[in-house]
């Protein structure tokens, strides 16, 4: 048995009709026919049921066609892990984070100043931290949204702490404060990350524990809440070392609270072997926040 049979009885499957498959396997139908009949007596067993010009699978025949599937999906699996693996080799660096904003920084220096290094930064959305590391080199990320399970496993540096603040219009009253406390938010109308975002979980946290009723909050997007701001509809948050380029006239305000302080770290696995490039970035983010 070969991957061509298998192609072969996954194609008639689907198509349902020997002369259909035929065509779109570039095959005549009759040499198509005794290839399947082939496959049935080599496993000792019908997979089809024939009728005139149809043929459909039967109960073997969707036991195996279960298998089959398994086996062209790992195949598929065993080519993205090699083209990955292929480009890591050309000093592809591969980053995750939790939330790009604080990160842009970092982000964006390097690209500029290293051009000939590709970096893939992607933002992870419930994604287990446990499975980022099968196709990330570091992780960007809060400390406490890392799971004491996976930290046994992981080596890090603390890069910078970072602090919650709000996102105001230039005329809604708090605008004028430098410092707002999380208490002061009660009865606003807030606005805060969609569900899945792990921001989201650390800003709940922080305004559970300073009373604010979580019932009357709205979950959006960005760009809704943005424009929602901007037309004075409520509170929207970010953080104080996010990338705050392009806000206009709105006003970016630190929260204060005993909960408001969030270390944010680099994490990779503790046994993987960084390639130079890998090695460059490391050094970069120390240089960035630690200088």
């Amino acid at each position: 048995m070969d991957l061509s049979q298998l192609k072969y009885f996954k194609t008639v499957a689907n198509a349902k009709t020997i002369a259909k498959a035929a065509q779109e396997l570039f095959l005549s139908a009759p040499a198509l026919s005794i290839a399947i009949s082939r496959l049935e007596k080599e496993l000792g067993v019908a997979l089809f049921d024939r009728s005139g010009n149809r043929i459909t699978l039967n109960a073997q025949g969707e036991i195996f066609l279960r298998h089959v599937d398994k086996i062209f999906e790992t195949l598929d699996q065993a080519r993205n892990e090699m083209a990955h693996s292929m480009l890591r080799q050309r000093q592809q660096i591969w980053v995750a984070t939790t939330g790009s904003n604080p990160w842009m920084e970092l982000i964006m220096g390097f690209s500029q100043e290293f051009p000939q290094y590709p970096l893939t930064c992607s933002s992870i959305i419930d994604t287990p931290i446990s499975n980022i590391f099968s196709q990330y080199t570091f992780l960007l990320a809060e400390s406490d949204e890392v799971p004491e399970s996976c930290v046994q496993t992981l080596e890090h540096i603390s890069l910078f702490e970072d602090h919650p603040a709000i996102l105001v219009h230039p005329d809604h009253p708090l605008s004028r404060l430098d410092l707002v406390h999380v208490s002061m938010l009660q009865g606003e109308t807030l606005f805060l990350p969609i569900p899945g975002m792990r921001r989201r979980d650390r800003l709940i946290r922080l305004l559970e524990d300073g009373g604010i009723d979580i019932d009357s909050t709205t979950a959006t997007n960005y760009v809704i809440y943005r424009s929602m701001v901007e037309e004075n509809m409520g509170i929207a948050f970010t953080t104080t070392r996010s990338h705050h380029t392009n806000l206009g006239s709105l006003k970016v305000i630190p929260l204060e609270h005993k909960l408001s302080h969030w270390q944010m770290n680099l994490y990779w696995q503790a046994d993987h072997t960084f390639t130079p490039a890998e090695l460059l970035f490391r050094d970069f983010a120390k240089q960035v926040y630690q200088a």
